[in-house]
């Protein structure tokens, strides 16, 4: 007679029977039913889980989620992606072997991203991944290429300061990118993450939020707090002092970079003159504040520099200083290779702006770019037709155009006087433009002639965004844009309204429901539209003769 054997024993039998013929499928599926087994059971399951791992890359946060409080220590998904820190679970006091299977796996993890919370939970998982690395001599994360670390967005905590030194564990040699997406409130906590970025040799990314307080500074050398700053490829982080930029302008190598200008310094000549020009640099992306002079004195660094997306964004910018921004462009930045221009006024009143001219970008001596694809101009000075087709002659190759603000409240001064026929002048100035969204005046649509609209339907628009005002957005404003654009896929019409000086959000569902349902009723009629149109133009082919 046999020895009567506890379900423990049974099942680790059973686990060392199939592990060792090779039968992993049948283990898997034994393991996924160990929500049955409690307690000794599933810490059987656990001697074998070094030899059964690659069987449960598909099922993250599954296997691991046991009822029983003491049956499992410390879990990292497998998979070889996104590893977020939320998955870690700690139940029990660790031991040497635990030690050893988390280190298994956690050496396979490549990205991880932290979210620093302000729950007491929180803290207390990350002290006792802390005290896990300090009873072993080598990283957690071996081979581990991007680290994203964010802040956990609340109002409730905003003025509490986090002990960032608990971050260690995550230091490792083979970092690539670092994404430090965290608001510095002190420099204590400015001070850590330079000890912190010290500890990557092999950075090629560096990504950092840019303060919230203007008294929270970087250290005046960046090269002293990144090892390998030549290497750098991209670069986003907030310039200070004069030296900061200077460093900045030495990389060879960088080829992506957003830089938020706070210093009252301006830029001399001399480091005018010294400067590199970012001979690789693709992607640009400036935030001045209110110092626009200093933003046109940074694209001065430039050296015919082959950029293909550059983004400005000031408080100050005027008409002029636009017209001054195009002709710094033009000067310092290769012409055949710009391909997408932002440029954003993000002020938040509007008082004591100049008067409209007739043309106030003055574009006509100016060389265009005629690969330039994409122009979004998010400036209170675009209200009138013909500065929008001086705009041509800048880029007359354009394929989308955004003009003005989109979900603001805007003052009077300011509302458009683009009527709603004019955009057939906007489409044969771009003719090769496909996604149009601009505000406009929709009053009085009216029929359009047969000579426009035969110049209409040699149009490519696809994609047509229009801001108006909701008593204009009616089912006959979309059948006249309908008529007058056949190509056109899609529409959408935002509210455009006039009211105080500072920019809100407007929904429309709470506070205009008349305007929710002409809304409703532009969407429904482009479709029906579209395929009256297919019909017609089916039975013109029928009958057409042989």
């Amino acid at each position: 007679m046999h020895q009567c054997l506890s379900v423990t024993e049974i099942f680790t039998h059973i686990c060392a029977i199939l592990s060792t013929q090779g039968a992993r499928g049948d283990l898997a599926s034994l393991a996924r039913t160990c929500r049955a087994f409690h307690g000794p059971a599933t810490e059987a399951l656990w001697e074998r889980l070094d030899d059964i791992g690659p069987l449960f890359d598909p099922m993250e946060g599954d296997l691991y989620e046991f009822e029983e409080p003491r049956s499992h220590l410390l879990v990292l998904p497998r998979s070889t992606r996104w590893c977020n820190l939320w998955e870690l679970t700690f139940n029990r006091p660790a031991t040497a072997t635990d030690l050893a299977k988390f280190k298994a796996r956690a050496s396979r993890v490549r990205y991880l991203s932290v979210q620093l919370k302000f729950d007491d939970s929180w803290w207390e998982i990350l002290s006792k991944l802390q005290a896990l690395a300090t009873y072993t001599d080598y990283p957690f994360f071996s081979k581990l290429l991007e680290l994203r670390i964010d802040e956990f967005a609340t109002s409730q905590y905003d003025d509490i300061p986090l002990d960032l030194s608990r971050l260690g564990p995550f230091a490792t040699a083979s970092l690539h990118h670092l994404h430090f997406n965290f608001s510095f409130y002190d420099n204590h906590s400015v001070t850590f993450f330079t000890d912190f970025v010290r500890r990557f040799p092999s950075l090629l990314d560096l990504r950092v939020q840019i303060p919230l307080y203007e008294d929270v500074v970087f250290p005046r050398s960046f090269e002293d707090m990144v090892p390998n700053w030549d290497a750098l490829q991209r670069v986003e982080i907030a310039v200070h002092y004069r030296e900061q930029l200077q460093a900045l302008s030495r990389l060879g190598h960088l080829e992506r970079l957003q830089i938020g200008i706070l210093f009252c310094e301006g830029i001399p000549d001399e480091d005018i003159a010294r400067s590199g020009g970012f001979p690789k640099l693709r992607d640009l992306s400036v935030q001045a504040g209110a110092k626009f002079d200093l933003c046109i004195r940074f694209l001065s660094l430039l050296r015919d520099t082959p950029l293909c997306n550059l983004g400005v964004e000031t408080s100050t910018i005027s008409p002029d200083g636009l017209s001054q921004l195009f002709d710094t462009l033009t000067r310092h930045v290769n012409p055949r290779s710009l391909e997408i221009l932002r440029v954003r006024d993000n002020r938040r009143r509007f008082e004591g702006l100049p008067p409209l001219v007739d043309d106030p970008y003055q574009l006509h001596s100016l060389q265009p770019f005629r690969n330039l694809r994409t122009l979004i101009l998010q400036i209170p000075f675009v209200s009138t037709l013909l500065p929008i087709l001086s705009l041509g002659q800048f880029a007359p190759s354009l394929t989308t155009l955004q003009l003005g603000y989109f979900g603001a409240v805007i003052p009077a001064y300011f509302e458009p006087k683009i009527h709603i026929q004019e955009l057939a002048a906007i489409c044969q100035t771009f003719p090769r433009l496909t996604e149009l969204a601009i505000p406009v005046d929709a009053s009085k649509p009216a029929e359009p002639s047969p000579t426009q609209a035969h110049a209409e339907q040699q149009t490519r628009l696809t994609k047509l965004s229009v801001s108006m005002s909701p008593i204009d957005c009616t089912s006959e404003v979309a059948l006249f844009l309908s008529d007058a654009f056949p190509n056109l896929e899609s529409l959408h019409a935002s509210q455009l309204s006039c009211g105080p000086s500072r920019p809100r959000a407007f929904n429309w569902t709470d506070q205009a429901p008349e305007w929710h349902k002409a809304w409703q009723k532009v969407m429904h009629w482009l479709p029906v539209l579209k395929r009256a149109r297919a019909q017609e133009r089916s039975r013109a082919f029928s009958s057409a003769p042989p």
